[in-house]
């Protein structure tokens, strides 16, 4: 005597996982898949501020603000008052606090110079091409001229809030 009722429950399971493998293909292949994962949030908008008090014994004072233009760069703004006409003065973002000396954040040639009008006033809005911090220390110092990198004329720690 035979034994063949064995082999059905092993056809019975070969069926079932065929029909489970045909039931997970989409019908049609242009046909979106569902969205497994959230969202990704929104970027989280902070502003750094400074006031510009005047350095080594120069009249220029102003103030800087910072805030994200995208995940990738910083918007900066400048304004400075009581330079002399005409004068260039180089301004960068460091990491630290007044006086520390610390590094420039982002490559030196993305920041565009302060050039003074004839009342000795001047805005300049650049993006600057790194993230915008989320915490840490920073400052805005500003040189005496393109020719005198080692000398301030003014200098600003920065303070972060949300916008």
């Amino acid at each position: 005597m035979r034994r063949h009722f064995a082999l059905l429950p092993l056809v019975g399971f070969a069926l079932a996982l065929a029909a489970c493998a045909t039931a997970r293909q989409p019908a049609d292949p242009t046909t979106p898949l569902p969205q497994t994962t959230a969202p990704a949030p929104a970027l989280k908008s902070v502003q750094w501020t400074a006031l510009l008090a005047a350095a080594s014994g120069s009249s220029v004072t102003g103030s800087a603000t910072l805030i994200a233009v995208d995940s990738l760069q910083t918007g900066a703004t400048v304004t400075v008052s009581g330079a002399a006409p005409g004068a260039i003065h180089p301004w960068h973002v460091h990491a630290g606090r007044c006086g520390d000396n610390g590094p420039i954040v982002g490559p030196p040639s993305a920041y565009p110079p302060l050039t003074a009008g004839s009342d000795g006033t001047v805005t300049v809005t650049a993006t600057l091409p790194f993230s915008t911090p989320m915490s840490g220390s920073f400052y805005v110092n500003v040189h005496r001229s393109p020719a005198e990198m080692g000398a301030l004329v003014a200098c600003g720690n920065l303070a972060i809030g949300t916008r």
